[in-house]
């Protein structure tokens, strides 16, 4: 008893220890949320599910038609009774199973280009907004970065009020903005907790837990060879279809079908005997022309589809070269000779006013440019980041 009573007696405790801890933080990267998008959202999962039941409704043109079996009794009383057991097997000489089973290829390859269509756009937006908020978190640093500098400044300023040489028009203006920049930070905590909550129900992570881990400097990348898999599959989409043109071309050809069987007579005595037959069908109004109509019609459909893939994907790439570009001159700019000097002109204004030698309102300038140079390089970088991503996309990266 004393065992077991120590026993329960750690085990509670361990448990009371185990229940105290904080939750162990998940750390989401770009790579894990590419990971988990692919795998887990339903719009992809549905995209992906219509190019499955496509591809499995090629399976019905890949079969023969089944052979049938029968039965028939003819009896006439007092004269005779005769029992036929007969086999039928249909034999389909044209092409129309090879043409339906071309277009339905073709009809797969379309749905797998939508798919891949659809996988890479909530990719790259999901993306984006991962990068979002790693945005929305240095936005945050640097308001709090200027509340702390503010309220470092009213320090300053309720000493001087204490000595009775300070303005109250500096008192007030200094309240102002220290009012100003709380709302911003609160502001911002409020835009990155709602960045974080759609992250965390994307990715299937608890927001309480989510940590971030990336950044938005971009990224020196090999482009990718060859077509985008959506061009792919649409230009297969073209050739089968093609196939089924061809295909169709014979399913003017009537359907044959053959029987055979046995044949039992009793008129008093027992007759046996064989019967065989054939049937074939008159092509008189369809003569594969529904075929033909829709097999020439997929393949400049799909034809179009793999153009307009292909226009679109040079377009974003153009477009997203020239905004990279733009974006990572402006982060080279604000990151040297305007973030040195806005650096510069605030520790001068910072130490000039606790010296007394310069008014508040420089102080608040020289704040007011410091932050301005770091919003504006976090807002070129995330341009920059989501550049880069278009350009990605752009190349079917995201496919």
């Amino acid at each position: 008893m004393f065992f077991k009573f120590v026993f329960h007696s750690l085990w509670g405790a361990a448990m009371l220890v185990a229940l105290d801890q904080p939750a162990l933080a998940e750390t989401l990267t770009a790579e894990v949320l590419e990971q988990r998008i692919k795998a887990r959202n339903p719009e992809i999962l549905a995209a992906e599910h219509r190019a499955l039941v496509a591809e499995a409704q090629t399976e019905q043109f890949s079969l023969l038609p089944n052979p049938a079996l029968g039965w028939e009794r003819e009896d006439l009383p007092g004269l005779e009774r005769q029992d036929i057991f007969k086999l039928s097997v249909p034999l389909e000489l044209s092409g129309r199973r090879r043409a339906g089973r071309a277009l339905a290829r073709s009809e797969a390859a379309l749905a797998r280009a939508e798919a891949a269509v659809t996988r890479s756009a909530l990719t790259e937006a999901a993306l984006g907004l991962f990068y979002e908020a790693l945005a929305a978190e240095r936005r945050v640093a640097i308001a709090r970065s200027a509340l702390e500098r503010l309220e470092e400044a009213g320090r300053v300023l309720g000493r001087r009020e204490a000595e009775g040489v300070a303005s109250g028009y500096d008192v007030h203006r200094l309240g102002v903005q220290i009012e100003l920049a709380r709302a911003t930070l609160e502001r911002g905590e409020a835009e990155l907790g709602g960045l974080r909550q759609a992250l965390a129900l994307l990715s299937g992570s608890d927001q309480r837990t989510l940590e971030l881990r990336g950044s938005l400097a971009v990224e020196e990348r090999r482009a990718a060879r060859g077509a985008r898999r959506a061009v792919r599959e649409a230009r297969k989409a073209a050739s089968d279809a093609r196939s089924a043109t061809d295909a169709a071309e014979s399913a003017w050809i009537p359907a044959l079908e053959v029987s055979g069987g046995l044949r039992i007579v009793e008129t008093g005595e027992t007759y046996y005997g064989y019967v065989a037959g054939a049937s074939i069908e008159l092509p008189i109004f369809s003569r594969g022309q529904e075929l033909r109509a829709e097999a020439r019609v997929r393949e400049r459909q799909a034809e179009a589809e793999a153009l307009a893939l292909e226009q679109r994907a040079s377009l974003d790439e153009m477009a997203a070269r020239q905004e990279l570009g733009a974006a990572l001159a402006e982060v080279e700019r604000l990151r040297g000779p305007a973030a040195a000097r806005a650096e510069k002109l605030l520790r001068a204004a910072q130490s000039s006013y606790r010296e007394g030698a310069r008014p508040l309102l420089e102080l608040l300038d020289a704040a007011a440019m410091v932050s301005e140079v770091e919003l504006r390089r976090v807002d070129a970088e995330l341009r920059a980041k989501r550049a880069e991503l278009k350009l990605r996309a752009a190349r079917g990266e995201f496919e």
